[in-house]
């Protein structure tokens, strides 16, 4: 829904007064382009070249907390659009409106690992992967994102034309669980020409198919299981009894259903 950004850290907080533009994806677009391990040419905004690009980043990144709108509005395009790592798109107007002081709870930084860029003519393409560091009623959260950044040179300065924010993700903790209770979810189950077998194997399980190496899944809480490296789920749905019937492959919000066949 437009016009209400949420990030991460806004649903962390939970504690927010009003909107707050999200704290890494208004620092990734602050921060494009501008690491010293960028390859290719960048063209100066003014007759500081590189430098001054650098120096305007860094003026983006003052500004997030204290809320400057006046330096975001300096420096995005007037037909900028910026899409977050939910998928909402915003434009210039929908961003500053969003652009508020961070509460006294959350502050945090973000800093590019590594970015990579493309100039054409007038026109400079970066994508970067950014670590962030948040603190969060004194907890600390690292979180990490790739961001693709589009900037266009327009009389003589560079502005930021486009931003799409993609957040990368971590392996979850793996859950404490009783032993005992992995061999509930042991057994076999199946779909229309396929069928799986998962076994309790010490603290985990593992799922064989179709003659494939066995995945090992880790809880993540009871019934909810993962793989490392992925974003997907494997979620044991029990009856009115307590005993397993489906075994739910969970992919972006959808369920492929196994029926459990012993």
């Amino acid at each position: 829904m437009l016009g209400k950004l949420r990030s991460p850290l806004y649903e962390r907080c939970m504690l927010w007064v009003r909107p707050v533009v999200p704290m890494a994806c208004a620092l990734a677009l602050a921060a494009a382009g501008c690491s010293g391990s960028q390859s290719g040419v960048v063209a100066p905004i003014r007759e500081g070249g590189e430098d001054e690009l650098v120096h305007a980043t860094q003026e983006l990144l003052d500004a997030i907390a204290p809320g400057k709108k006046e330096v975001w509005d300096h420096y995005l395009a007037e037909d900028a659009l910026y899409t977050d790592e939910n998928g909402k798109t915003f434009t210039k107007k929908q961003f500053l409106e969003e652009l508020k002081p961070l509460p006294p709870v959350a502050h945090g930084t973000l800093k590019i690992r590594h970015s990579t860029s493309r100039v054409s003519g007038d026109h400079a393409v970066i994508v970067h992967q950014d670590d962030e560091e948040e603190e969060i009623y004194g907890q600390k959260i690292s979180t990490g994102f790739v961001i693709t950044d589009t900037w266009r040179l327009r009389q003589g300065r560079w502005e930021l034309l486009s931003s799409s924010v993609v957040g990368l993700q971590a392996d979850p903790v793996v859950a404490k669980m009783p032993l005992a209770r992995f061999d509930a979810f042991a057994g076999e189950y199946a779909v229309t020409g396929a069928k799986l077998t998962v076994r309790h194997e010490g603290d985990h399980l593992s799922l064989e198919r179709d003659g494939r190496p066995p995945t090992w899944l880790f809880p993540e809480g009871d019934g909810i299981f993962f793989t490392r490296g992925n974003t997907d789920r494997w979620v044991f749905v029990p009856d009115d009894a307590g005993r397993i019937t489906d075994l739910r492959y969970r992919r972006r919000g959808n369920d492929i259903v196994w029926k459990r066949t012993r």
